[in-house]
C-alpha cells in the first residue's frame, strides 16, 4: 500500500506480532501508524510516526486488580495467555494488588487452545484467591470459562481482558457467564450517554453490522482519523496527517487522544463493564 498506492496513513494494525513486524518500516518510510494495538513491549519501543490509540493491556490489568479492590476482594490470583509477554502482565498485577492493599495469590500460564484447563482451574481453586484475573484471549477462553461455571465459580468474581471478549464468545456464554466482569478500552456502546451515540446507531445500521464494544472501536477510532484529516493543511501527505494528529487533542466524550509534545501513547482509558444475560453490556 505504501510503495504502490503511495498511501498517507496505516490504519488499523492489530496484535503484538504484526505490529512488532510492521512498526520498523513505518517508521523507515515516515509513514503515520494510527490505531494500533499490541501489548506493553510494543509500547516501549520508541518511534516518531506509530500513534498508539488504546490503553495496553498492563493498563486494563492494573484497572480490573484496582476495581476488585474496590469492590471489597482481599486477593487476587492471574491467568495469562502463554506467551513471553506474560510475565509483565502478571508483574502489573502484583504491582497493582500492592497499590491497593490486596494479597496477591498466584499466577499461571493458560494455553491458547485451553488444554490445560482443568490445570489451570486447579491452581486457581488451590488459591483461594477472592477474584481472577484473565490477561487471556483465543479459543481457550471459552474453555476455561466453562470448567469456571462447571465449578460453581461465580462469573461476577471473573475479571476478563478487552481482547478476550470477542463477539462469538459473548454470545456462546452470556447465559451461564451473565455477571462477568470485562475489562474495555472504549466507552460503552450500548450508553446512549456518548456524544457519538446517534452517529454510531447511523454507522452500523447502513453497514448491517452489530452493536458491540469491537464495531464501536473501529468507528470511534474511524472518526478520530477522519477528524486529523479534516485539520491537514493542503495535500493530506503523511508529513501533514502526521502533523495534524499532534496538533490537538480528539477528544469524544471520556474518551481523547492527546499526541501533543512528541506524545505516541495517545491515552490510557479503561472502563469495567459487565456482561448481561441478553449479551448486552452495563459499565
Amino acid at each position: 500500500m505504501v510503495e504502490k498506492e503511495k498511501v498517507a496513513a496505516i490504519i488499523g494494525v492489530a496484535g503484538t506480532g504484526v505490529a512488532k513486524a510492521v512498526m520498523p518500516y513505518c517508521e523507515e518510510k515516515r509513514v503515520p501508524l494510527f490505531a494500533l494495538t499490541g501489548d506493553d513491549s510494543v509500547r516501549k519501543i520508541k518511534q516518531e510516526f506509530t500513534f498508539f490509540s488504546c490503553a495496553s493491556y498492563g493498563d486494563e490489568v492494573r484497572n480490573m486488580v484496582r476495581h476488585g479492590a474496590t469492590i471489597s476482594h482481599k486477593s487476587v490470583f492471574v491467568v495469562h495467555t502463554d506467551v513471553p509477554a506474560g510475565a509483565s502482565w502478571v508483574d502489573s498485577a502484583r504491582l497493582s494488588a500492592q497499590d491497593n492493599k490486596i494479597e496477591f495469590k498466584g499466577a499461571i500460564a493458560a494455553a491458547p487452545d485451553g488444554s490445560n484447563a482443568d490445570v489451570v482451574l486447579k491452581a486457581f481453586l488451590d488459591s483461594k484467591a477472592a477474584f481472577l484475573v484473565m490477561v487471556y484471549a483465543g479459543a481457550g477462553v471459552k474453555v476455561l470459562l466453562d470448567r469456571l461455571h462447571q465449578a460453581h465459580v461465580f462469573p461476577g468474581s471473573i475479571y476478563l481482558l478487552s481482547q478476550g471478549a470477542t463477539p462469538g464468545l459473548v454470545d456462546s456464554v452470556r447465559s451461564s457467564a451473565s455477571g462477568l466482569i470485562v475489562s474495555q478500552v472504549v466507552p460503552n456502546p450500548f450508553s446512549t450517554l456518548s456524544p457519538l451515540a446517534r452517529d454510531y446507531e447511523t454507522a452500523i445500521a447502513a453497514s448491517a453490522v452489530p452493536k458491540n464494544y469491537m464495531t464501536y472501536q473501529g468507528f470511534l477510532l474511524g472518526r478520530a482519523f477522519a477528524d486529523a484529516l479534516g485539520r491537514t493543511k493542503g495535500a493530506a501527505t503523511a508529513a501533514a496527517v502526521a502533523d495534524a494528529l499532534q496538533e490537538a487533542p480528539l477528544a469524544y466524550g471520556d474518551y481523547k487522544l492527546d499526541y501533543r509534545g512528541g506524545k505516541r501513547l495517545g491515552t490510557s482509558f479503561t472502563d469495567i463493564s459487565m456482561l448481561t444475560r441478553d449479551g448486552r453490556f452495563i459499565s
